[in-house]
């Protein structure tokens, strides 16, 4: 297995990654974002937690499919590991300097990750709904039925009767 080497990121790379990943969350609406800022403390194996939840086994990994789709989509980056799709109360995904924890609801408030780093600087992200643009019908009528809805204009035409001698009108509908 490769190893794990830490590398430096500048400002602009760290916040493209963080808001790649927290576009991720909010796309498949995850709950109660929470950015946790390690970069002052010295022990830390990384520079940021980002911790979400979703209600449901099956919302826990389309979050985390929606944030590698998303950060890959912005930064051209997929994460160094990934654990725990398979049972989905705690997905785990490593991108080296952020680590982002996807948990079932449950999992979230058994395992209370945000107080065992409470010396760090908590930022609580809100969870804004994605706005889809609103586009209105055009008011489209078919040919077929634009004939339908024209009121019939009746006309009369002489025809020939088999006999020749008398004249026969009879009214047709406009074509």
């Amino acid at each position: 297995m490769a190893k794990r080497v830490k590398i430096k990121l500048n400002k602009n790379d760290a916040k493209a990654l963080l808001e790649a990943i927290i576009t991720g969350i909010r796309e498949k609406k995850g709950k109660m974002i929470r950015q946790i800022d390690l970069t002052s403390l010295g022990n830390a194996s990384t520079d940021y937690f980002i911790i979400c939840h979703g209600d449901s086994q099956r919302q826990t990994v389309a979050i985390a499919d929606s944030i590698e789709y998303e950060v890959r989509k912005a930064i051209g980056e997929k994460p160094w590991h990934v654990e725990g799709t398979q049972n989905a109360h705690w997905v785990l995904m490593d991108y080296v300097n952020v680590v982002v924890h996807v948990f079932y609801k449950e999992a979230r408030e058994f395992y209370d990750i945000e107080s065992l780093w409470s010396d760090a600087e908590v930022t609580e992200i809100p969870e804004e709904e994605i706005k889809t643009p609103v586009v209105k019908a055009k008011k489209t009528v078919k040919p077929a039925i634009k004939k339908a809805l024209k009121p019939s204009v009746k006309k009369t035409v002489a025809k020939k009767s088999p006999d020749k001698a008398k004249m026969k009108t009879v009214k047709t509908k406009k074509k």
